[in-house]
């Protein structure tokens, strides 16, 4: 299976982003995050940067790979960060989701609806093409599609990029994704053993009645989320499903608009929740969950420091 890749991606990317680099205020006998370690001194705006000039790298390595197969393609031009990073830069936890819930609905939403065709050069070009051509051009972009098995398990159901586009990631980020799968099942111990540990086991058990409490049953701390993840989802099938399909350019991918009432009100729903939801999580979690990660996560990079000095970015 080829899911493996994309999910140490998203590990990645989860270990960088929520760490925000090194945060300590330099007490050298406390252990050290693993975000943190695999951040090193860099804060989110600089790991950011360095995700982006990778992007930059990738997409250059694309056009390099296409001119080859007889094809023109521009490298995307990846614009700004996504409202929520740069905010979150400039308000305190508490400010942001005072005023923007998880930045999910409130901000983000058309990050989710996928890329606007009439900023996409490289569909410029696929519509100018005849179908025989826009095949042999989707073909070397991509590589040949995966079957689609509808009886099949959803979480094997992982798109792995092929053709140029499998070529130039495996150019840039190759070897520190292989590491990184490497790594994958000793991160998903790592995370199985702190979530058992009884005192995160406890917290936890003091959140959910906090929730409770407030009129909300949730078992998990990040179910709120995946609550507003959902919601979206379902607003976003309904405007792609409210399409006629009879009148769908594939060199045009359509952007339908998201229904405004049902956005506002899944909006005011994820503010109703992030305050619930982050309030309970200060009073009993927040300080619990971070001490013992850090325990656990010393251990872990003792253990495989080998590995990860492979995968930190500032290297």
């Amino acid at each position: 299976m080829l899911k493996v890749r994309v999910g140490a991606v998203v590990a990645a990317a989860a270990l960088a982003l929520t760490g925000c680099g090194s945060d300590d205020d330099g007490d050298a006998t406390s252990p050290e995050s693993l975000a943190g370690f695999l951040g090193g001194d860099m804060d989110q705006e600089q790991l950011m940067a360095q995700a982006q000039a990778e992007q930059r790298e990738i997409e250059e390595a694309i056009a390099e790979c296409m001119a080859e197969e007889g094809f023109e393609y521009i490298p995307s031009d990846l614009g700004d960060l996504p409202a929520s990073f740069e905010l979150r830069e400039e308000l305190s936890e508490e400010e942001f989701r005072a005023e923007y819930g998880y930045g999910i609905s409130t901000l983000d939403a058309e990050l989710f609806m996928g890329p606007d065709a009439a900023d996409d050069p490289n569909l410029a070009i696929q519509e100018e093409m005849d179908d025989a051509e826009r095949e042999a051009y989707e073909r070397a972009l991509s590589g040949e599609m995966a079957e689609f098995d509808p009886d099949g398990d959803p979480d094997e159901m992982v798109f792995e990029p092929g053709g140029c586009q499998g070529e130039a990631f495996d150019e840039v980020q190759g070897e520190r994704m292989e590491v990184f799968q490497e790594l994958q099942p000793a991160f998903m111990e790592l995370e199985e053993r702190i979530q058992s540990d009884p005192r995160v086991v406890e917290a936890e058990q003091e959140w959910q009645a906090c929730m409770q409490e407030a009129g909300y049953d949730f078992t998990e701390r990040f179910e709120p989320q995946g609550e507003i993840f959902e919601a979206l989802n379902e607003l976003q099938e309904q405007a792609f499903g409210a399409l006629d399909p009879g009148e769908i350019d594939p060199a045009q991918p359509p952007q339908p608009e998201l229904d405004p009432d049902a956005l506002a009100e899944l909006q005011e729903r994820e503010l109703e929740l992030a305050a619930a939801e982050g309030a309970c999580t200060d009073e009993h979690l927040a300080e619990v969950d971070e001490e013992i990660r850090q325990e656990y996560e010393a251990d872990f990079i003792e253990e495989h420091r080998e590995l990860l000095e492979q995968v930190r970015v500032d290297q």
